[in-house]
Protein backbone atom coordinates (compact mmCIF):
# COMPACT_ATOMS: atom_id res chain seq x y z
CA UNK A 1 0.00 0.00 0.00
CA UNK A 2 1.89 3.23 -1.04
CA UNK A 3 2.42 5.75 1.70
CA UNK A 4 0.00 8.74 1.62
CA UNK A 5 2.86 11.45 2.08
CA UNK A 6 4.24 9.61 -1.39
CA UNK A 7 1.14 9.99 -2.88
CA UNK A 8 0.70 13.55 -2.15
CA UNK A 9 4.44 14.07 -3.41
CA UNK A 10 3.31 12.98 -6.36
CA UNK A 11 0.47 15.48 -7.10
CA UNK A 12 2.56 18.09 -6.03
CA UNK A 13 5.47 17.30 -8.07
CA UNK A 14 2.60 17.06 -11.19
CA UNK A 15 1.54 20.60 -10.18
CA UNK A 16 4.79 21.74 -9.79
CA UNK A 17 5.78 20.25 -13.37
CA UNK A 18 2.94 21.78 -14.72
CA UNK A 19 4.13 25.41 -13.52
CA UNK A 20 7.09 24.75 -15.35
CA UNK A 21 6.12 23.78 -18.35
CA UNK A 22 3.11 26.31 -18.31
CA UNK A 23 4.68 29.31 -16.98
CA UNK A 24 8.73 28.93 -16.24
CA UNK A 25 9.74 27.75 -19.19
CA UNK A 26 7.38 30.04 -21.51
CA UNK A 27 8.23 33.07 -19.57
CA UNK A 28 11.73 32.84 -18.98
CA UNK A 29 13.28 29.83 -21.42
CA UNK A 30 14.59 26.43 -20.55
CA UNK A 31 17.77 25.15 -20.07
CA UNK A 32 20.67 25.91 -20.96
CA UNK A 33 19.61 29.15 -21.70
CA UNK A 34 17.51 30.11 -18.99
CA UNK A 35 18.81 33.26 -16.65
CA UNK A 36 19.03 30.89 -13.84
CA UNK A 37 21.10 28.82 -15.44
CA UNK A 38 24.12 30.99 -13.79
CA UNK A 39 22.52 30.95 -10.32
CA UNK A 40 24.18 29.40 -7.99
CA UNK A 41 22.73 27.43 -4.93
CA UNK A 42 22.95 30.16 -2.63
CA UNK A 43 20.59 32.25 -5.70
CA UNK A 44 18.38 30.01 -5.11
CA UNK A 45 17.88 29.53 -1.60
CA UNK A 46 17.30 33.04 -1.68
CA UNK A 47 14.78 33.21 -3.79
CA UNK A 48 13.00 30.69 -1.42
CA UNK A 49 13.86 32.95 1.27
CA UNK A 50 11.75 35.63 -1.28
CA UNK A 51 8.86 33.63 -1.02
CA UNK A 52 9.02 32.17 1.80
CA UNK A 53 9.06 35.52 3.69
CA UNK A 54 5.85 36.57 1.67
CA UNK A 55 4.04 33.31 2.91
CA UNK A 56 1.11 34.03 5.06
CA UNK A 57 1.34 38.22 4.21
CA UNK A 58 -1.42 37.52 1.36
CA UNK A 59 -0.34 40.24 -0.11
CA UNK A 60 -0.75 39.32 -3.49
CA UNK A 61 -4.03 36.75 -3.08
CA UNK A 62 -4.73 33.09 -2.10
CA UNK A 63 -4.02 31.45 -6.11
CA UNK A 64 -0.33 33.31 -5.34
CA UNK A 65 0.32 31.93 -1.98
CA UNK A 66 -0.06 28.31 -3.67
CA UNK A 67 1.54 29.68 -7.13
CA UNK A 68 4.70 30.56 -4.56
CA UNK A 69 4.78 27.19 -3.10
CA UNK A 70 5.05 25.84 -6.63
CA UNK A 71 8.44 28.18 -7.04
CA UNK A 72 9.93 27.40 -3.75
CA UNK A 73 9.60 23.59 -4.76
CA UNK A 74 11.48 24.26 -7.90
CA UNK A 75 14.05 26.47 -6.90
CA UNK A 76 14.75 24.02 -4.18
CA UNK A 77 15.18 21.46 -7.21
CA UNK A 78 17.47 23.84 -8.83
CA UNK A 79 19.39 24.53 -5.78
CA UNK A 80 19.94 20.37 -5.06
CA UNK A 81 21.14 19.72 -8.80
CA UNK A 82 23.26 22.64 -8.37
CA UNK A 83 25.10 21.78 -5.34
CA UNK A 84 25.67 18.45 -6.80
CA UNK A 85 27.75 20.28 -9.70
CA UNK A 86 29.35 22.33 -6.98
CA UNK A 87 30.74 19.50 -4.92
CA UNK A 88 31.97 17.92 -8.33
CA UNK A 89 29.48 14.97 -7.95
CA UNK A 90 27.46 13.70 -10.76
CA UNK A 91 23.62 14.42 -10.30
CA UNK A 92 21.07 11.65 -10.91
CA UNK A 93 20.86 12.33 -14.62
CA UNK A 94 17.79 11.15 -16.46
CA UNK A 95 18.29 8.58 -18.93
CA UNK A 96 15.73 7.34 -21.21
CA UNK A 97 15.15 4.37 -19.24
CA UNK A 98 14.16 6.77 -16.44
CA UNK A 99 11.89 8.79 -18.88
CA UNK A 100 10.23 5.42 -20.02
CA UNK A 101 9.93 4.48 -15.92
CA UNK A 102 8.24 8.03 -15.97
CA UNK A 103 6.02 7.74 -18.72
CA UNK A 104 5.12 4.40 -17.30
CA UNK A 105 4.63 5.69 -13.70
CA UNK A 106 1.93 8.45 -15.13
CA UNK A 107 5.11 11.35 -14.65
CA UNK A 108 5.25 12.54 -18.17
CA UNK A 109 2.37 14.93 -19.22
CA UNK A 110 -0.37 13.74 -21.06
CA UNK A 111 0.10 15.74 -24.07
CA UNK A 112 3.76 14.62 -23.98
CA UNK A 113 5.28 12.10 -26.78
CA UNK A 114 8.40 9.99 -25.82
CA UNK A 115 10.14 9.69 -28.92
CA UNK A 116 12.85 6.84 -28.65
CA UNK A 117 15.68 7.52 -31.07
CA UNK A 118 17.34 4.19 -29.72
CA UNK A 119 14.53 1.83 -32.63
CA UNK A 120 15.00 2.16 -35.66
CA UNK A 121 12.28 3.77 -37.80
Amino acid sequence: MPYIRCLEWRMFSRFVEDHIRMYAVKQYGDAPDDQVEAWTPEQCIEAIRRYTNRFGTNARGVDETFRDLLKIAHYACLAYFKLHLRLGRTPPLIDRSTIKDMEVSGFTHRNEVVKDDTKPN
